[in-house]
């Protein structure tokens, strides 16, 4: 039996354990003894392959045979693009990606969340999407989605805290701090404990959707294999951005807004206003890197309001406000600005990237839709390190 024989073989039996543990969970029961000793047994076969596999690669080697070096290089790619086209026309996935997304599915039932679609793309560990020698897609160590969610985000850009690969519901400790006196010599100490409190984070469902031609899903370029990535990171950031630089009040299934969190001060429309701002968050004994996040509209109006009446210098200069880094984004609501230490927002992230992809709503117009399923909450670990405002008085 040749490689690509033993590797079909093996795709085979995972498949067939795959599928018991699919009824098993379907049914949401444990697995029968029957089904247990079944498992066991597929994966000593398994085990039996792998070995073929590596003695077959040593044979390949002292070969030394290009078009067979070729061949196995071939063997080792990994396309999101590919994957997806396999769903869509009913063909199996290759081993590759049977390996990604077994990776996937267990990260998302460490996280404890079942996973539904179809492609479930790892992403505390997965494998990553690089250039090799080849105009190829190859697969190396990460899958590069938390960076990706990180470079396009601003609260990446701020310094929030990104907490990965997840296992339920997680509390943070947080200090309130110790208090010391001064005593006399003799004099007893005072209790200075302070209180340890914590923050909990669990595992809320954020779901986006995206249509694709299904002539771009058989482009096989790394060009074509970036924009869908980034297309996915985006469809989920903006709305994971907006939500938690937002001012909606939290439910069951959905984080709350920074602005709900911490009540906004009103009408911080001046020089003045603002250093009050900077005073309240030094007055909360918060030290270290601080920034503002603010609104396209605050933004806006900090460069056109003059530090004092008659002044040329405008509050905002470049990128600073007061001296102080911004970064701006359109996922704040309008009118709106926070300050704060953006370490101690911490953005929880649980399982991985669940694909389910649709070939059938969108057909008629020659599209394929694929609808992310990605767990997320966020919040920060300390109200006291942020500050909140609005330009106006009503926003």
């Amino acid at each position: 039996m040749n490689k690509l024989e033993l590797i079909e073989k093996r795709n085979q039996i995972k498949k067939d354990i795959e599928s018991i543990i699919s009824a098993g969970e379907s049914e949401m029961r444990k697995l029968n003894d029957g089904e247990t000793a079944d498992i066991t047994e597929k994966r000593k076969q398994i085990e039996d392959i792998d070995i073929k596999l590596v003695e077959l690669e040593k044979e390949n080697e002292k070969l030394n045979n290009k078009d067979k070096n070729k061949f196995e290089r071939k063997m080792e790619k990994f396309s999101l693009l590919k994957t997806i086209n396999a769903v869509v026309t009913g063909q199996p996935m290759d081993e590759r990606a049977l390996e990604v997304v077994n990776k996937g599915k267990e990260e998302m039932r460490n996280a404890g969340v079942n996973p539904q679609g179809q492609v479930v793309i790892p992403v505390s560990e997965g494998r990553s999407l690089s250039v090799g020698s080849t105009p190829e897609v190859v697969e190396e160590d990460k899958m590069n989605i938390l960076p990706a969610l990180r470079h396009n985000s601003i609260l990446g850009t701020l310094g929030a805290t990104f907490l990965t690969g997840l296992r339920g519901d997680v509390s943070i400790p947080k200090y309130s701090g110790s208090a010391v006196t001064w005593e006399g010599e003799v004099s007893g100490a005072k209790d200075g404990e302070g209180v340890i409190d914590s923050v909990k984070y669990s595992p809320k469902r954020l779901t986006a959707k995206i249509d694709i031609s299904k002539q771009f899903l058989i482009q096989d370029s790394v060009g074509a294999e970036e924009m869908l990535k980034v297309d996915l990171v985006n469809a989920v950031m903006e709305k994971l951005e907006s939500t938690l630089l937002g001012a909606g009040a939290g439910t069951s299934t959905m984080p709350a807004g920074l602005f709900n969190i911490v009540s906004p001060s009103v009408s911080v429309d001046s020089y003045e206003k603002v250093v009050e701002l900077e005073s309240q968050l030094e007055s909360n004994k918060v030290m270290g890197d601080i920034k503002f996040a603010v609104s396209p509209s605050a933004k806006a109006k900090y460069k056109t309001t003059p530090t004092f009446a008659g002044g040329n210098q405008a509050i905002a200069q470049g990128t600073e406000i007061d001296g102080i880094s911004y970064e701006s984004t359109g996922n704040i609501p309008m009118n709106h600005l926070a300050l704060g230490k953006w370490s101690d927002f911490v953005i929880a992230q649980f399982g991985a990237f669940d694909l389910t992809i649709d070939p059938y709503s969108q057909a008629s117009n020659g599209m394929v839709r694929i609808v992310v399923n990605a767990y997320f909450d966020g919040k920060p670990r300390r109200n006291e390190s942020f500050v909140t405002a609005k330009t106006v008085a009503n926003a």
